[in-house]
C-alpha cells in the first residue's frame, strides 16, 4: 500500500479550515432569535406572519433602523427577486462603507454577496437577485435568505422560497408604496 503524498494532508486541512471559516461568517451575519417585544407581539396578532420572519425583517439599534421587504409576495420561476432595504438613523457615509449583504441557501450555504444600489429619489437601497452569485445560473428550487448588515450591530434578514414552477415567498411583506414601485421600475426596468 502506498503512503499518501505529503501535500494531501495540507490540502485537506486547508479545505476544512476554509469551510469552518465560511460557516462562522454566516453565523456572524445571522441575527440571533430574540424574544419579541410588546409591540412586535401586538403586530404579530394583527398580521398573521410567522414569528421568526417578523423578527428578522426589522432590526433596530439605538436610533438606527434597518427594514428588509420584498416588492411582491410571489415571483415567477425566472423573474428577478427584488429586495428593498430601508435605512433610517444611519449617516450616509457610514452606510456606504459598511453595508454588507449575502444570499444564503438553506441555513448555512453562502452563495455570495448581493449588490444593493441606492435610489437617488427615495434614498432606499434596492437589490435585484436574478441568479445564483456562485454559479451564475438561475436560482434553483429551495429556501433562501438575504442577510444585510450595516456596521457590526444592525443586521436584518428576509427569507424567501423558490419553487420548481413558480417562486413563492415564505415571508409576506407589506405592500410597497406606488412611488417606490415607479422608482424601482425606472431604475431596474421591471414593471409592476
Amino acid at each position: 500500500m502506498k503512503a499518501p503524498k505529503p501535500n494531501t494532508y495540507v490540502s485537506l486541512i486547508g479545505t476544512i479550515l476554509i469551510m469552518w471559516l465560511m460557516v462562522g461568517y454566516v453565523y456572524l451575519l445571522t441575527p440571533l432569535d430574540t424574544l419579541p417585544s410588546a409591540a412586535e407581539r401586538q403586530l404579530s396578532q394583527e398580521n398573521p406572519l410567522p414569528a421568526k420572519a417578523l423578527l428578522h425583517s426589522t432590526a433596530r439599534v439605538g436610533d438606527a433602523s434597518l427594514q428588509l421587504l420584498t416588492v411582491k409576495p410571489q415571483y415567477q420561476a425566472r423573474e428577478p427577486v427584488v429586495v428593498v432595504a430601508q435605512l433610517s438613523g444611519v449617516p450616509r457615509d457610514q452606510v456606504e462603507t459598511t453595508l454588507a449583504s449575502l444570499l444564503i441557501e438553506g441555513d448555512i450555504q453562502v452563495l455570495g454577496p448581493i449588490a444593493f444600489a441606492r435610489h437617488s429619489l427615495s434614498g432606499e437601497y434596492i437589490a435585484r437577485i436574478t441568479d445564483n452569485p456562485a454559479t451564475g445560473l438561475p436560482l434553483a428550487a429551495g429556501t433562501y435568505k438575504v442577510v444585510v448588515r450595516v456596521g457590526t450591530d444592525l443586521v436584518a434578514a428576509v427569507p424567501f422560497q423558490v419553487q420548481a414552477e413558480t417562486g413563492e415567498l415564505a415571508w409576506q411583506g407589506r405592500p410597497v408604496r406606488q412611488p417606490l414601485k415607479a422608482a424601482i421600475t425606472d431604475s431596474t426596468g421591471i414593471r409592476y
